[in-house]
């Protein structure tokens, strides 16, 4: 039998499916995309169905775009009755839909989305499909209708929905259950209801001759309270009323109120509420019907059972009109009064005239944070509590184009002891106190006082263009100062996020670019990583997404540092720091031992002291969720050290550790090695000058002498920011010896004689050093240019020979030091003049002096060309 059934639908199956699209295509002016088509049997006994899957069709409008739905269906199905399809009658008798949206909709024009339908036709022919509809299912099913020339939404979510009735007949009933979650009703800029659950089970009277729906008095539950609900809708008119009388209080609140309010709490409380929402008018899509509500507390009073915060004598008087004309709506609270353990709060409310709103209100008493987050949660407030005071009123005229026009007001806030904590937020700001005064569209902060752990703020000013900075339309004005006593710049960080969300989350701008201020900062400590600033001072400036400290102020490890700091965000989340700096009195070992030895054993707080100079300009980008993009730092360095000196350095005893065991010891006596070493283990400076940059994630500073008590050595060399090094260093070979005295005095140096030449290379914490080679090459030709040139001098000097040769230089000899011993006795002829052969005998000498001088260091540098091994 089973196997007759089957093979009989499968006869029957291409006509259904063929009269199915064909009766779609017929009564269908629209496009309509399905994916596929289906029969079912088993599955719907004992009615045939059939199944129209990914079903979509587009709005209506001329320029619709694919993405624009009238109608959306995962599946549609179709059912017969199985003996109409076996005796060829494809009478579609109950319709389900399953996971969709239906989206109806007018544009700012009045004009529908759902123009779809084909006009009818007057034929009398007998078709074998038709439509006798008994029951309509929907299921997971999304329904909207937004009206943009009226200004209204209502959008809501049926998680189920059964209509039945004899839908071919002109006049039937039709009874309709619900379960369905109201997303939003809003008329123009007021939402009525949001995310609440509606759910009816009602029957109406439809009358297709005069295209009329009317409910009888029937109870439908809005976020699980009951109301009784009538009216009558037809192609003319509309007339719907919702209402609800004396309904407890505490009902109210806890099911009519936010999420975390039906989840978690259940107020205690007495006293009714009145509620009475009506609907009149033209049902026209281009005209708004009058909508009225009105709501009244009486005698209302709350308990939170957990805490035990409780409000009292709740009385409120709120009505809202809107009858389409936006210059005419008007949301009254005439009253407003409640009272909490600190005291009485009174307000009252108009608002009108919503196209360009005018807002005129008055509060005076006390509100209690924690009470009303409790009963009202804010949105994006993790908890809260303390006091806020009001008094003041105000006559606000809101415009799209200006801003905020302030007929008249005063407002004065006073926080008292309050405390503040995010959503998602680990930071608790609190100890909050001050006064704010509210002028026209000024704010005035006097004693603005918070805490955020270890970390204390201060502030006082005032801000200019509060309103249109709110709104959007004008940049926030500032003047004012910001005062610390402590700042822990780890309190301010937000732990409460992810690691993984912080190189995921989308980038956002942090530095504003609508507002400007002028700043006076004064913090007395500042602490970051361990590292202490203090007395930290600036006149900040803030515009256009920089803050720009000038007149910087600080003092870290001892030392005073002045210039200017400036952030500029350039891209999201993205910085350049740029600054200018100097400071007179940086102390080497405190400098050091604050900052850790920067990283690196080779120099520590304990080898070094000294007073040096320094002048920085920086260039440097900065990721914010990264730190600073080190390879792409751009900085020049000057600087000046006092007094230096090096005492136990690690990296001179390897040195002296290597002359011991390499060739050089054919060299140095025993003793000469000896007494470096002494001198190395402490070096003392006078003066060291020299300008360091750094580019490309490298420090590199030129050749320059270093004056010690140990040796005069030249250094130069560049080091990484991953401290990989490569130093050059040169001495003279004698200074390596005891200096000789003779019965004359001390016996110096002529400026001959070979020069060591080292290399210190690869990672600071263990370096190659070696014979550099390359260096010493490198300084003989230059010993030889150098003594060239000095020849050419004293020709040019003495003889005239290229003495229009701008190149050549005049020669200026060295003085040398020495002891003299003067003979006086008479004599006739006081300062005898110079024959002139004598003067030639004397330039011949000096020259002959010379050349044989410049030989004889030829040939000593050609004696000093050897090697030492490694």
């Amino acid at each position: 039998m089973c196997l007759l059934i089957s093979a009989g639908l499968y006869f029957f199956k291409d006509d259904l499916i063929k009269y199915a699209v064909g009766e779609v295509n017929k009564n269908l002016k629209a496009k309509v995309y399905v994916g596929k088509i289906d029969l079912s049997f088993w599955s719907t006994f004992p009615a045939v169905s059939i199944d129209f899957n990914s079903v979509f069709i587009p709005d209506a409008y001329p320029d619709a775009k694919m993405t624009d739905t009238l109608f959306y269906g995962d599946r549609l199905r179709l059912k017969f009755n199985l003996w109409d399809v076996w005796n060829e009658e494809y009478n579609v008798k109950a319709l389900e839909m399953q996971a969709g949206k239906i989206y109806v909709k007018y544009n700012e024009k009045g004009e529908e989305n759902f123009d779809i339908l084909k006009p009818t036709s007057d034929s009398t022919k007998q078709e074998p499909f038709a439509i006798d509809l008994k029951n309509v299912h929907l299921e997971n099913v999304r329904f909207a209708y937004i009206n943009l020339k009226t200004e209204q939404t209502y959008v809501n979510h049926f998680d189920k929905l059964d209509l039945s009735g004899s839908f071919a007949n002109d006049v039937f009933d039709m009874s309709a259950n619900s379960l369905s979650y109201l997303h939003e009703a809003k008329s123009g800029n007021v939402k009525l209801l949001n995310n609440v659950p509606l759910n009816f089970n009602l029957t109406c009277s439809v009358n297709k001759l005069s295209n009329s729906v009317t409910f009888p008095k029937a109870e439908v539950f809005l976020a699980n309270i009951p109301l009784q609900f009538h009216g009558k809708i037809d192609t003319n008119k509309v007339d719907f009323e919702l209402v609800g009388n004396q309904l407890p209080f505490e009902d109210v609140i806890n099911k009519m109120g936010a999420k975390e309010i039906q989840d978690v709490k259940q107020f205690k409380g007495k006293g009714l509420v009145d509620f009475d929402l009506t609907l009149k008018g033209d049902m026209n899509a281009r005209k708004k019907p009058l909508l009225k509500c009105k709501i009244q507390v009486k005698n209302g009073a709350l308990i939170e059972p957990t805490s035990g915060l409780q409000v009292k004598n709740v009385q409120l008087d709120m009505n809202y009109l809107s009858n389409g004309k936006a210059n005419q709506d008007l949301l009254e609270i005439n009253k407003l009064h409640f009272n909490t353990a600190q005291g009485a709060f009174d307000a009252s409310l108009i608002v009108k005239t919503f196209d360009t709103p005018q807002i005129i209100g008055a509060a005076h008493g006390i509100i209690d944070l924690a009470v009303l987050h409790q009963i009202f949660p804010l949105y994006g407030i993790q908890k809260t509590s303390g006091n806020i005071i009001i008094d003041g009123n105000a006559d606000l005229q809101m415009n799209a184009s200006k801003g905020v026009d302030i007929n008249s007001g005063q407002v004065q806030i006073e926080l008292k002891n309050t405390m503040l904590q995010r959503t998602n937020d680990s930071r608790v700001f609190k100890n909050i106190q001050g006064e704010i005064d509210f002028t026209g569209t000024e704010a005035i902060l006097t004693g603005i006082a918070l805490k955020i752990q270890e970390t204390d703020l201060n502030v006082n000013g005032v801000l200019k263009n509060l309103v249109g900075y709110a709104r959007g339309v004008e940049n926030l004005d500032g003047a004012l100062s910001i005062s610390s006593n402590q700042i822990i710049v780890d309190d301010l960080a937000n732990t409460a996020i992810p690691e993984y969300a912080i190189t995921t989350e989308e980038r956002s701008w942090v530095l504003p670019n609508n507002i400007s201020a002028q700043v006076l900062v004064n913090l007395k400590k500042v602490t970051y990583q361990g590292h202490i600033f203090s007395n930290i001072s600036s006149d900040l400036i803030v515009a256009n997404r920089i803050l720009d400290f000038q007149q910087f102020e600080a003092q870290n490890a001892g030392s005073k540092v002045q210039g200017r700091v400036s952030v500029h965000e350039n891209t999201p989340e993205n910085y350049i720091l740029k600054t200018t700096l100097n400071s007179s009195n940086i102390y080497f070992s405190k400098l050091f031992k604050e900052w850790h030895n920067f990283d690196q054993e080779v120099i520590t707080g304990d080898n070094i002291s000294g007073l040096m100079e320094a002048k920085l300009q920086m260039e440097a980008p900065f990721d914010g969720r990264l730190g600073i993009v080190k390879h792409l730092i751009k900085a020049d360095v000057s600087i000046k050290i006092r007094n230096g000196r090096l005492t136990n350095v690690k990296t001179f005893k390897d040195i002296i550790q290597d002359l011991k065991t390499s060739k050089a010891k054919l060299l140095l006596s025993k003793q000469s090695i000896a007494q470096l070493e002494t001198k190395l283990n402490d070096i003392s400076f006078q003066t060291l000058e020299n300008t360091f940059t750094i580019r490309d994630g490298i420090l590199q500073f030129p050749k320059m002498e270093i004056k010690s008590t140990a040796l005069n050595v030249f250094v130069a060399g560049v080091h990484s920011f991953d401290n990989q090094i490569d130093y050059r260093f040169d001495f003279k070979f004698r200074d390596l010896k005891k200096q000789e005295d003779s019965e004359f005095g001390t016996i110096e140096d002529d400026g001959t004689g070979m020069r060591i030449f080292m290399r210190m290379s690869g990672d600071l914490d263990n370096p190659l050093i070696e014979w550099d080679k390359e260096a010493k090459k490198e300084q003989a030709d230059q010993n030889r240019v150098d003594a060239l040139n000095e020849a050419k001098s004293i020709f040019k000097s003495e003889f005239g020979i290229g003495k229009r040769d701008t190149s050549i230089h005049n020669y200026n000899p060295k003085v040398k030091q020495r002891e003299e011993i003067i003979l006086e006795y008479d004599t006739k002829e006081e300062n005898p003049k110079e024959t002139p052969k004598q003067k030639e005998n004397k330039l011949l000498k000096s020259v002959k002096e010379k050349t044989n001088k410049w030989k004889e260091a030829q040939k000593k540098e050609s004696e000093n060309e050897f090697e030492i091994g490694d």
